[in-house]
């Protein structure tokens, strides 16, 4: 709940980047082909924050679901993470939504992704020290756990990297994961 209450007054006040869309939503997009996805796909983001990324994304794929908590975010579709069945969609997209989550909820996410889905996240990690709004909580994701979690899970990792330089933002260059998954069929 004190997340949620961070980030409705943060979107009231207009603190969002309005840029648009992320460098994140950009690379995503020129990689597609790269790891067997394709514009066909149906796609859902999880923290859709003030749409940013979600703007280019639906430009580019023709079934997209952008879900936000936040009450003080208005330009996405708000879902309620339960009627969110994350089996009807074939990639799993977010950025800056994992960190704001417990191991537990992570996990409990990657549980709940099917076979055949792919799982897109760019997040911050172990090691990273915000600069800017430092006034919420944050999960410093482990690489190391978190590739474990997917691979115990039958995912395969196509793609991962964890460096500055990718999230650029004012005077702050966070220690940022990128990590690309796909679940696959064992039976």
């Amino acid at each position: 709940m004190e997340s949620k209450k961070f980030w409705d007054k943060f979107y009231k006040e207009g603190k969002q980047p309005t840029e648009s869309p992320s460098p994140f939503a950009v690379w995503f997009i020129k990689n597609l082909n790269r790891f067997g996805m394709s514009k066909k796909m149906s796609l859902v983001e999880l923290g859709a924050g003030c749409g940013r990324d979600t703007r280019l994304i639906m430009k580019n794929f023709k079934y997209v679901d952008a879900i936000d908590e936040s009450i003080e975010n208005n330009l996405v579709r708000k879902l309620k993470a339960a009627d969110c069945l994350l089996r009807s969609y074939h990639i799993i997209y977010s950025r800056f939504f994992l960190h704001c989550l417990t191991n537990k909820e992570i996990s409990n996410l990657i549980d709940e992704i099917d076979f055949g889905t792919y799982f897109v996240a760019e997040f911050r990690v172990k090691g990273d020290k915000p600069v800017l709004y430092k006034d919420h909580k944050r999960n410093f994701i482990d690489m190391g756990w978190l590739t474990r979690k997917l691979m115990s899970n039958f995912f395969e990792v196509k793609y991962f990297e964890v460096r500055r330089g990718l999230a650029k933002y004012k005077n702050e260059d966070p220690l940022i994961g990128r990590i690309i998954a796909k679940k696959y069929d064992t039976r």
